[in-house]
């Protein structure tokens, strides 16, 4: 038997196109995560966290550069930043 090698990807590097085809595979045809972990060489993690988001929010749910996270970033403590512009003009 033929082995894959797993392709290490960015997290969001998956066209929304890939990333439905793969859900409704799971959804639709009965295809196991497993079986599909092993097809298209995503983690399991990665599919199942698909699949939640297209049953919370759809299609739309999908199009999005990561699905990793909805928290909003943080940015940086604008007196941290301050300090770090000073220390870089400084150099």
């Amino acid at each position: 038997m033929r082995q894959k090698k797993k392709v290490s990807r960015r997290a969001g590097s998956f066209p929304v196109e890939f990333r439905i085809r793969v859900v409704k595979l799971f959804l639709e045809e009965g295809y196991t995560i497993g079986m599909l972990v092993e097809e298209f060489g995503c983690g399991q993690s990665t599919i199942s966290k698909w699949i939640k988001v297209y049953r919370e929010q759809g299609e739309s749910g999908l199009d999005r550069p990561s699905t990793r996270s909805n928290k909003p970033r943080k940015g940086l403590d604008p007196n941290l930043k301050s300090k770090i512009i000073e220390l870089k003009k400084n150099y």
